[in-house]
């Protein structure tokens, strides 16, 4: 029998979110120091670089390595082939790329190079045109960059003709498109402003590799009705704290430069939203980003590398010390929590399909900010400025990450990732003490990702606590987001409590990882006393044989849990066995509870809507529950 109360704390126990320190004001040494495994010690005082690109030098591997000549001819072969078509029209008009969304089904769709040109005429229709528009505009402004890169490495003048004409388009109708306002923010080219960010460094960039070569009035024309006027939306839209205030100041900075706009430039790095207000504003004591979610950490690290990528180049690379080491410990944070196989856990909005740090993003980073992360893929940014490689930093201890709070602990080869609370609500979702878990090196348990945030599959499930290994009360898990506390950690053993359940709840867990086990150990106390139906939830992707027969069910009451399909049922019991085959490998479950309750196993949705998944339910009619849920590989 477990102790009933053996995980209870006081609801005034818990922590309330804070304000992060100014971690840019951490002093320089304090910051080049941190991390040290994962940088290059050398002569330099810091472990910065600045950039360069050295096509003389490419055009010369191109000649002499045959894999790099098959991948420059990838390359042309794929934008000859966009050349070959239209690829964008003025009449077009983008929307939200996240609403590329079937009308018929509700389910996500995959853009694809040649999805046609879907019909409008409904809301929903309308909404999916919007969405292909931006995906075709989008890869448009990617060829246009790319084409300014092939000119440059080939001198082939087809492509700086064609990628100089991309930029008279979407000059010519930049200020004809309606002007867009979604979340408080301006934009014309696209749907928002984040994604006019976005685009809008690839078109910078395009334009400078183009260079001098093109003629001064045509230049200017560039300038006037394209760059200025995208910049003045984004100097205009730049209101909130979060990763797209972060891009929106990046790309702000970035055509201020190409403009040569002295002034604009010090609003982008020094206005209350600026870069430098973004860092001060979001970076945590731990070198973590404020939002929730690991797969936005990502992006915007991606957006600062791009930012000090084009300053570097730009000469303005000393501008930029103290921020690109912040930037620099924070990617390396971000390496430090990745799993054996490197990827990386899916918290909050993160892509179970982002199979590890995003090498574009160590592409970029390595150009002015180098880590040890191993080979990377060739890439333009590898292949114009190499930069030496170091075997990637193995992670064998167990790390906490207090601000941020969350954990992976390791031990003998097992990892387990858990989190107990979110100080911000961007990007969050209903999992605070939810886990996944690696055994010897096999994926036992990990979340669904995400989809399309229009699909109603992301709306009313993968964002719901249905959809990860959570405590649930009353069919629903945590309904707020809000700061968890650590109650304890002792090396590979740690107990939280989150906040934010039903009625002010007190739910604890204490999770465990050894060699070849995992086990966690939940406390569910809700307010009020009486009977109320509470359960626990555990996902997995492996293959499940129950040690006992199951009976037809219906499907369990509560959000999201309408998802789930065949649903079958055991008798009710306080323990349950299980055996799950994972890739070939025995994993055995064995679940406790101190209340009779009966486990439901039912087939749950993957971020594609595919039954890919195995949901088991424990659900009982009590005041209290405490559970202790183990899996040990055999």
């Amino acid at each position: 029998m477990i102790a009933r109360d053996a995980l209870v704390l006081s609801a005034a126990t818990l922590n309330l979110a804070a304000a992060p320190p100014d971690m840019l004001a951490t002093p320089t040494p304090v910051l080049a120091q941190a991390y040290a495994n994962y940088k290059f010690a050398g002569p330099a005082p810091l472990p910065l670089r600045e950039a360069r690109q050295d096509w003389d030098g490419l055009r010369a591997r191109v000649a002499r390595e045959p894999a790099v000549a098959r991948w420059v001819a990838a390359r042309q072969r794929a934008l000859d082939s966009w050349m070959a078509l239209p690829r964008d029209d003025a009449a077009w008009i983008a929307g939200w790329g996240h609403d590329l969304i079937d009308p018929q089904t509700g389910r996500p769709l995959h853009w694809m190079y040649d999805m046609p040109e879907p019909p409008r005429g409904s809301a929903a229709a309308d909404k999916l045109h919007g969405a292909w528009v931006y995906n075709r505009r989008s890869n448009n402004i990617r060829a246009t960059q790319e084409a300014a890169r092939l000119w440059r490495l080939t001198g082939d003048t087809r492509y700086r003709n064609w990628a100089a004409a991309q930029l008279d388009f979407y000059a010519a109708n930049y200020m004809r498109w309606p002007e867009r306002l979604k979340y408080k923010a301006y934009s014309r080219m696209m749907g928002q402003s984040l994604d006019e960010a976005t685009n809008g460094i690839m078109l910078a960039d395009a334009m400078q590799l183009l260079g001098n070569l093109v003629a001064p009035d045509r230049r200017r024309q560039w300038h006037e009705e394209l760059f200025a006027p995208l910049l003045a939306n984004l100097e205009r839209s730049n209101l909130g704290r979060n990763n797209i205030s972060v891009w929106q100041a990046s790309a702000a900075a970035v055509l201020a430069m190409a403009l040569d706009n002295k002034a604009a430039l010090d609003r982008a790095l020094n206005a209350e939203n600026g870069v430098r207000a973004m860092l001060r504003k979001g970076v945590q004591a731990d070198f973590t980003w404020f939002e929730p979610s690991l797969g936005y950490t990502n992006y915007t690290l991606r957006a600062l590398s791009a930012l000090f990528l084009q300053a570097s180049l730009n000469g303005r690379g000393d501008n930029f010390v103290r921020e690109r080491l912040l930037t620099q410990d924070m990617i390396a944070s971000l390496l430090a929590v990745r799993f054996a196989d490197k990827s990386v856990p899916a918290l909050g909005d993160t892509s179970i399909r982002q199979a590890g740090v995003d090498p574009g993003l160590l592409a970029l980073s390595q150009q002015t900010m180098p880590l040890r992360v191993g080979e990377l893929p060739l890439s333009w940014e590898t292949l114009l400025d190499p930069v030496k490689s170091a075997r990637l930093p193995e992670e064998t201890a167990s790390r906490v990450w207090k601000a941020a709070q969350f954990a992976m602990l390791r031990a003998g080869g097992t990892e387990l990732f858990t989190h107990w609370g979110q100080r911000n609500a961007s990007h969050a979702q209903q999992d605070a003490l939810s886990w996944e878990a690696h055994i010897g090196g096999t994926t036992v348990t990990r979340p669904a990702g995400v989809a399309n945030y229009g699909s109603r599959l992301f709306l009313t499930y993968l964002r719901t606590a249905a959809a990860h290994n959570m405590p649930v009360i009353n069919g629903a898990g945590q309904q707020k987001p809000g700061p968890g506390r650590l109650i304890a950690h002792d090396t590979n053993v740690l107990t939280a409590q989150a906040s934010g359940f039903a009625a002010g709840a007190q739910v604890t867990r204490r999770v465990m990882a050894s060699a070849a086990t995992v086990e966690t150990r939940t406390n569910i106390r809700p307010q009020g006393g009486g009977n109320q139906r509470l359960g626990e939830i555990f996902h997995t992707q492996c293959d499940v044989t129950p040690e006992l027969p199951l009976r037809p069910s219906a499907v369990p009451k509560g959000d999201g849990f309408n998802w789930w399909q065949e649903t079958r049922a055991s008798e009710p019991s306080t323990n349950w066995r299980a055996m799950l085959t994972c890739d070939g490998v025995k994993v055995g479950l064995v679940w406790h509870a101190d209340r009779v309750g009966r486990v439901r196993v039912s087939r749950g949705p993957d971020a594609t809507g595919a039954l890919n998944r195995t949901a088991l339910y424990f659900e009982t009619d009590a005041p209290a529950l405490t559970t202790m849920l183990r899996l040990t590989r055999r």
